[in-house]
């Protein structure tokens, strides 16, 4: 079979891909190891019509690629949700117990000027960064990236609750420990986050109504027959006039291959020849990190929608807030080791589902018993499709593989978060889809 592009993976970086490329007159082919569409984009919808996000869950004011697609396709958003800092500040339960986390520092200028000397090191990095989409050109890139978190936590002398609650931050955020995570890729990050600021104001977090899912179902509708699931790409060969994708029925003979599918899996591919120098070490290396995350439901809604735990839940909130109704869906969001631990103690979802809803009683006493027979679980570490949550940028690896990872190698395109200037969200998955389609359209 030929075609002009073919597409791997039906990710929010897949779709968006081969939907402009479909629009802009191309024949594209997609090809989707799994029997949905959507990647790591997965809703869950419980018996009593309340639904959950089981991956990817936010959408901001100010991610506008997905906004734009959400409007195409007559969808809308709910929710207000503070910005990010306000809302990651709300409640702490540690040693001490349950209480507003404002308590904790706004009597402790010790812990107050070490989350302003964390947020003041970045910040002045990132303005160091003329363009956030290449932090690599920063001019001391390579000091800078050379140091992890748990660097700049010594360098700043934090206090223990600072250290504390800026981990449980990156554990969240970025599923990963403050010694796996380069500063340069923090400052890129704290560079979007200002670029959006001076753009939109105060960025405040929502939720699709009803469920992500319904984007990536309504994108592949509009893919139709080019959409084919349960293909997953065996083999990959390229030259310098094409490149050929084997699945598991199908041999596409295109003009070019975007694969858009984590690199964990792509690794397992037989590509020939095999990608070579930057762009293969940065295939071969890129490193994922690891979040699981587990629901259970209650009859009463907590006294918080959202709290950072000492506990080995790491951090929970309530993930039906602008739902109506009684009760709640409860997500213990667990990153980093403490998700590999997690799946490793208990590999069974019903299980890891049992476990967490007894944490959750112990936390929160006046919840009653909780029913974890309704819960579920779900890690995307363990999935062999995914092998990981999000792009990890270690130490060194932004000078290594940004750029190289981002730019065509001969016939193959990546796609995906991972290439993207906003990582780690739809957002930037939607971003990068758009970015390689109009480079071929325009090649």
């Amino acid at each position: 079979m030929r075609a002009d592009v073919v597409v791997v993976g039906a990710g929010m970086a897949g779709l968006t891909c081969a939907l402009d490329l479909k629009e802009a007159g191309a024949d594209v082919v997609v090809l989707e190891a799994g029997r949905r569409p959507g990647g790591r984009v997965r809703t869950v919808t419980f018996d009593d019509g309340r639904w959950v996000e089981s991956g990817g869950e936010w959408v901001d004011t100010a991610h506008g690629h997905v906004h734009r697609l959400l409007e195409r396709f007559g969808l809308g958003t709910v929710g207000d949700a503070a910005p990010w800092w306000e809302r990651e500040a709300g409640w702490v339960d540690d040693a001490h117990g349950l209480r507003p986390a404002a308590d904790v520092w706004t009597d402790d200028p010790e812990v107050r000027a070490g989350f302003a000397s964390f947020d003041l090191a970045l910040s002045v990095v990132a303005g160091g960064m003329p363009d956030p989409s290449r932090p690599d050109l920063h001019p001391d890139a390579g000091s800078i990236d050379a140091r992890s978190a748990a660097d700049l936590f010594d360098e700043l002398d934090l206090t223990e609750f600072a250290r504390f609650f800026l981990t449980r931050s990156i554990e969240f955020e970025y599923t990963c420990q403050p010694a796996e995570i380069s500063v340069l890729f923090l400052a890129q990050q704290r560079a979007v986050e200002l670029a959006e600021e001076r753009a939109f104001g105060a960025v405040r977090s929502q939720r699709v109504a009803g469920g992500l899912s319904q984007l990536a179902r309504a994108m592949a509708a509009e893919l139709g027959g080019s959409l084919r699931f349960g293909e997953p790409l065996m083999a990959l060969r390229h030259d310098d006039d094409r490149a050929t994708a084997l699945s598991r029925s199908a041999e596409i003979r295109a003009s070019h291959a975007v694969l858009a599918l984590p690199l964990p899996p792509l690794r397992s591919v037989a590509v020939a020849p095999a990608f070579e120098g930057a762009f293969g070490d940065g295939v071969a290396r890129l490193a994922y990190g690891a979040v699981t995350k587990s629901f259970v439901r209650s009859s009463v809604r907590p006294p918080f929608p959202w709290a950072v735990t000492g506990r080995f839940l790491q951090r929970v909130y309530d993930a039906t807030e602008d739902q109506s109704g009684a009760g709640c869906v409860l997500d213990a969001y667990v990153g980093g080791d403490g998700a590999r631990e997690l799946d490793a103690s208990y590999p069974d979802a019903v299980d890891r589902v049992s476990f967490v809803a007894k944490e959750l009683e112990a936390m929160l006493p006046q919840l009653g018993t909780l029913d974890p027979s309704s819960g579920l679980s779900r890690s995307w570490t363990a999935h062999p499709r995914f092998g990981g949550s999000f792009s990890l940028w270690k130490p060194g690896f932004v000078t290594s593989f940004w750029q190289a990872l981002r730019e065509p190698y001969g016939r193959v395109h990546l796609a995906g978060e991972h290439v993207a200037t906003v990582c780690g969200y739809v957002e930037g998955a939607v971003e990068s889809g758009h970015r390689v389609a109009e480079r071929l359209v325009n090649a």
